[in-house]
């Protein structure tokens, strides 16, 4: 994985989430994966910075999707840090 190579502090992951789900190829495909599920593996590989899209409301100019974000939030995952909270979050902010 390229976050060995360069480190976890210069990768940044992006997940696209449709209903739930994890998408892929440019949003045309929807996978069986559930998010948090995905992002408890991403967490196991050390991934420390995602940026989360919820795919469903992007570009319809209705704000972000706060329930996403502060589900992600609230499970705690210790070393994934959503960028919508750095401002938010003592824990994503650089220290």
């Amino acid at each position: 994985m390229h976050y060995k190579k360069y480190g976890s502090k210069r990768i940044v992951v992006g997940v696209d989430i449709n209903d739930g789900y994890v998408s892929t190829s440019g949003w045309l495909k929807t996978s069986t994966v559930h998010y948090l599920d995905f992002l408890k593996e991403l967490e196991k590989l050390g991934v420390e910075y995602i940026v989360c899209t919820d795919i469903s409301k992007d570009g319809t100019l209705t704000g972000p999707s706060f329930e996403l974000y502060e589900n992600i939030h609230s499970k705690e995952f210790y070393t994934i840090c959503c960028f919508w909270w750095s401002k938010r979050c003592s824990r994503c902010l650089p220290s």
